[in-house]
């Protein structure tokens, strides 16, 4: 339940990834997110079939599995790689759309985990570059949001003009990466 009026919530996802659990893949995750006076402050995403924990924020250290993370990898463009979630009413139009983007102005290649915050893992591993979404929920990014920042990387979204019901359309990643990606939303 969301209270808009709370300086404090905590965001919660029990299993980002439903469909991948449910099918018995391993991307799938539980997200927990902290949001306080307007922006996404501390996050933990552990992805139990894959081992995998990941936390950090304001004043807290990104450690991934008992590893300290600095910061986000530097954009290499001649490969770069780019995670897509659509929701299941997101328009053709614009998941059509977004991959022209992705293949012919920026010349990168993309995956779709099925799951927003094992992309935050993977982005935070440097495994990919960002983190692109249509019809995304608050509780979908908000601990891979506040883990992005503590690594020097930024999101398009603008928590003063978004509630936390909101549809977002939104990319995460380094800020060079987030400004290449403006004219596609």
């Amino acid at each position: 339940m969301i209270n808009p009026a709370a300086a404090r919530q905590w965001v919660i996802d029990p299993i980002d990834g439903t469909f991948n659990f449910v099918r018995k893949m391993d991307q799938w995750a539980v997200s927990i997110g902290l949001f306080e006076n307007g922006k996404p402050i501390y996050g933990v995403i552990h992805a139990p079939a894959r081992q995998e924990t990941i936390s950090g924020g304001v004043g807290a250290d990104v450690v991934f599995n008992g590893k300290r993370l600095d910061q986000l990898a530097v954009l290499d463009r001649s490969r770069g790689v780019v995670s897509l979630g659509f929701s299941t009413d997101t328009p053709v139009a614009s998941e059509v759309e977004a991959l022209r983007f992705i293949l012919e102005d920026l010349k990168f290649s993309y995956r779709n985990c099925g799951s927003t915050t094992v992309a935050f893992m993977m982005m935070a591993t440097g495994q990919i570059d960002a983190v692109l979404g249509f019809g995304a929920r608050s509780w979908d990014v908000m601990a891979g949001l506040a883990i992005v920042d503590r690594m020097g990387g930024k999101c398009s979204i603008d928590w003063n003009a978004t509630g936390l019901e909101d549809r977002l359309a939104y990319v995460a990643g380094t800020p060079e990466i987030v400004d290449l990606f403006e004219p596609a939303l």
